[in-house]
């Protein structure tokens, strides 16, 4: 990805960035193939709830296994910083398809990860979408991986990108 040149991670864990922020340094592989551009890494604590002028108007920001970590009730408030006030140029977001929970021998409401606050069907995660377009965004709702059920075919993960137009 050489057009990358600058990444900016963010979490709130601040015990978590201090015990992997060593991963954010060069591969050999980087040495060997040198980029045209430098790449720029920065490493943030903060909360995807909470305005950072550091991450305004990027080209894109991506939210990866991140809002089914969220509180209901924050997701609203994620998606008004996210969308409202960073206004990022595109946005990924990816989440696991709780349709594709059938394949696991899950307890009834069991979950994929101890820390998984909801988790949404494709519908669901399609109305989340229709609902995000009030912020001047359109979007293309992709699947990761897949499996086939007698006639209906899952997909493990969704994934989404949000373009500003």
């Amino acid at each position: 990805l050489d057009f990358v040149n600058q990444i900016f991670a963010v979490d709130i864990d601040r015990g978590l960035l201090n015990s992997h922020k060593h991963r954010c340094k060069p591969l050999m592989f980087d040495h060997l193939n040198k980029r045209v551009e430098p790449l720029n890494i920065s490493v943030f604590c903060g909360s995807v709830l909470e305005f950072d002028s550091r991450l305004y108007d990027l080209d894109c920001i991506c939210a990866i296994e991140l809002i089914e970590h969220l509180q209901a009730d924050d997701v609203n408030t994620f998606s008004a910083n996210l969308f409202g006030s960073l206004q990022p140029k595109h946005v990924v977001i990816t989440t696991p398809n709780k349709d594709f929970n059938v394949l696991f021998e899950f307890e009834p409401g069991q979950m994929r990860h101890w820390d998984h606050k909801f988790e949404w069907t494709r519908e669901e995660f399609v109305s989340y979408c229709e609902g995000v377009m009030v912020y001047g965004y359109t979007y293309k709702l992709f699947g990761i991986g897949s499996h086939q059920l007698s006639t209906k075919q899952l997909d493990t993960a969704l994934r989404v990108l949000f373009s500003l137009e």
